[in-house]
């Protein structure tokens, strides 16, 4: 598609008359797109439905695809005027290193204006459907381009990074941006099967006391998946590290005392006198280390008994020699 030809500036006195026009068009546009697709809407139908000539659609946009694309520039402009702060505020938080609830929240955050904007009442079923054609990919490329370099890409790659950090794992990681965008999606079966919502839900209509509703569900689902997932992440990090008593011992090097060290000759034989690593250390409260430690002070006491009656008999020995 062409780039649209650039807006034409209007004289100081019909300023605000031109942009009330411009913006008349672009209603209009949005709505007979989603009606009838890019292919199927005429710029004589844009044109009427905004109240206008066909000249005046070609003096402010060229042609129909100059229309298409304001478009998705002004949706996009929206759009980013409520995403925007959210994004900035995750954005201030994950370079903060804030904990686990801040990162939820902040995820939340960007979960309610999600939510927002699919369920406000200024967002009619011809804007549903102009987003449905484009995800389907029945429209001209440019739209999913703009609207993914100004809005999807920017809360993709936050919402990305968030889960990565509660997680634990890589912001690209396959599982990481199916969790980011099964989370985002929640609502979406609200705005694109509405009728059918309604339907099984017994519903005429998301009235603010529904939406609050669903809102609230939502959200408190999200807390809990993301409150999971964290758990389960601090759970694999405790089984890489080793006990507190492992880590106390683990605090310096020691070193062992060679041949007399029960250690090597009972749990690491043949290993010699060196110096502890932290690792072996870390062994030292396993089960196998205690019942080795436990057949070492046997082995112990037997010698050390085996001593004392040596050395029990050579005292005897010696005072029958002085008897003598």
């Amino acid at each position: 598609m062409k780039e649209a030809k650039k807006l034409r500036r209007a004289s100081a006195a019909g300023y605000a008359r031109g942009e009330e026009t411009k913006q008349r068009i672009i209603e209009a546009a949005v709505e007979l797109f989603g009606e009838h697709g890019f292919a199927g809407a005429s710029t004589r139908d844009i044109a009427a439905r905004a109240g206008v000539n066909a000249p005046a659609l070609q003096y402010y946009f060229e042609n129909k695809e100059g229309v298409y694309r304001a478009c998705i520039e002004a949706i996009a402009d929206q759009a980013w005027n409520e995403f925007g702060p959210a994004v900035e505020h995750a954005r201030r938080v994950l370079d903060a290193n804030a904990p686990v609830p801040e990162l939820i929240e902040a995820f939340v955050q960007i979960l309610e204006i999600v939510a927002g904007r699919m369920f406000e009442k200024a967002n009619k079923q011809s804007q549903r459907m102009f987003f449905a054609r484009e995800q389907a990919g029945y429209e001209p490329d440019s739209a999913t381009e703009i609207i993914t370099r100004r809005v999807r890409r920017p809360l993709n790659d936050v919402g990305a990074a968030l889960i990565a950090r509660i997680t634990g794992s890589a912001p690209d990681d396959p599982v990481t941006l199916i969790r980011m965008s099964s989370l985002f999606g929640q609502f979406m079966i609200f705005h694109t099967a509405r009728r059918s919502m309604l339907t099984l839900l017994q519903w005429n209509e998301f009235d603010d006391a529904r939406v609050a509703l669903l809102k609230a569900t939502i959200n408190a689902q999200t807390r809990a998946l993301l409150e999971q997932w964290s758990r389960e992440r601090e759970a694999k990090q405790a089984k890489r590290k080793p006990s507190r008593a492992a880590r106390r011992r683990g605090a310096g090097v020691m070193r062992c005392a060679g041949r007399a060290c029960s250690w090597h000759r009972d749990v690491r034989a043949g290993a010699g006198c060196r110096t502890f690593s932290r690792m072996e250390l870390a062994l030292r409260d396993t089960r196998a280390y205690r019942a080795a430690r436990s057949r070492s002070r046997s082995r112990s006491r037997s010698r050390s008994r085996s001593r004392s009656r040596s050395r029990s008999r050579s005292r005897s020995r010696s005072r029958s020699r002085t008897i003598r």
